[in-house]
């Protein structure tokens, strides 16, 4: 009797697998999207109080803030 209420509803073992995939999917567009604000915030943090590229300049400059802009604009 199961198997006939199991034949008419279609309970397969499907679903399972399609949950799966959509769950990996949701979670690889959430990291992409993560890591495009972050760009895009870091840049413009690092362009806007940074320092000017030069000989004494540190290693957080406004030339690593364009370089992560451009990261940003590449992935869009």
């Amino acid at each position: 009797m199961q198997k006939l209420v199991r034949d008419e509803i279609g309970d397969d073992d499907d679903d399972d697998d399609d949950d799966v995939s959509r769950y990996n999917v949701g979670i690889a567009l959430s990291c992409m999207l993560l890591a495009l604000v972050a760009f895009m915030y870091l840049g413009l943090c690092f362009g806007a109080c940074g320092e000017s590229p030069g000989e004494g300049a540190g290693l957080c400059n406004r030339g690593t803030g364009a370089c992560l802009l451009l990261m940003y604009v590449l992935h869009f």
